[in-house]
């Protein structure tokens, strides 16, 4: 198992907490449940979503091609088959350099458009949506010049309704941002798109607000289950799990606050640069960090309680 220094540099992060985000601000966080407890009923939330029309997958995929179309040009990404990967492994001399060694690894990747990856449906009943990323790291040299980035598979929750392809963008934009070695700085920021982005499908694909009113429900429950277990375990975590935490606190309050700013934004030309920005961001021409310093957003500029307050 790769450790999880040499994952971030592999992926081009320069490191974590790079804006020094006073996480002993959000103490707010703890009670914030209990003040807004009605809006946040779990049991009512559940009801909500099991509520929503079923799809398909191949229903959930189109949508998701419909959204990105609309909004992006995308880029083909690396699709790996993982079998071949193990086998080109295991099969390289021990002596092999590690140019040598990430250069046998891209022989074997094809180019794909990211919605043609494979679509596994993980067996369990829920929303979930993920990515496998199988990257192999040689020893001593994570941050090699021609290292690729390069994915199997997306999993999917048997539990697939008109929420579905909101979560599926969400993971298209991780395959669209983590393609560019070095999108991001801060790993603490590796979220904020993808967070940002599942906000604006909601929106799109549902011009009830349905869609986004659960999904913003959903993410609160989720950013305080996260700092609540932050607080009450900080101690025990392991390295990796407690970056995790940070990382999904942090960049769901400032995903939110870019999606606050968007959707107050009054004229259409103001909003459409958010889509630029962000198709910036995956054809390399800029940053995450880039991005919310041109709109302001700083670790200490955030009005994170009134923002979260609108969008519960």
């Amino acid at each position: 198992m790769e450790c999880i220094d040499d994952i971030l540099k592999y992926e081009g992060y320069k490191g974590f907490h790079l804006d020094n985000f006073d996480f002993n601000k959000l103490q707010y966080l703890s009670g914030i449940e209990k003040k807004i407890n009605k809006k946040l009923d779990y049991i009512f939330l559940n009801n909500c979503i099991l509520d929503l029309e079923s799809l398909n997958l191949e229903e959930a995929i189109d949508i998701v091609k419909d959204f990105y179309n609309d909004y992006f040009k995308v880029h083909n990404i690396n699709y790996v088959d993982e079998a071949l990967l193990d086998e080109t492994v295991k099969g390289m001399n021990d002596n092999i350099s590690a140019s040598e060694f990430y250069d046998a690894i891209n022989k074997i990747l094809v180019s794909i458009n990211p919605l043609d990856l494979p679509f596994v449906i993980n067996g369990e009943y829920n929303l979930d949506s993920r990515i496998k990323i199988p990257i192999y790291v040689y020893s001593g040299y994570p941050n090699e010049k021609n290292r690729e980035m390069y994915f199997s598979k997306v999993t999917v929750g048997n539990l697939i309704n008109s929420l579905t392809p909101v979560f599926v963008a969400h993971e298209m934009m991780h395959l669209e941002t983590l393609s560019v070695i070095g999108y991001a700085d801060d790993y603490l920021n590796c979220e904020v798109l993808s967070i940002f982005i599942e906000k604006i499908a909601a929106l799109n694909m549902d011009k009830s607000l349905k869609l986004l009113k659960i999904i913003e429900k959903i993410r609160m429950r989720d950013l305080i289950e996260q700092y609540n277990k932050y607080l009450r375990d900080r101690h025990q975590l392991l390295e990796e799990d407690m970056l995790i935490s940070l990382m999904y606190i942090k960049s769901s309050l400032v995903a939110q606050k870019l999606f606050d700013m968007y959707i107050r934004e009054k004229r259409e030309e103001k909003r459409d640069q958010y889509i630029y920005d962000i198709q910036d961001v995956i054809d390399g021409k800029m940053k995450v960090e880039e991005l919310l310093l041109k709109r302001g957003i700083t670790a200490g500029k955030c009005e994170y309680l009134k923002c979260l307050r609108r969008h519960v």
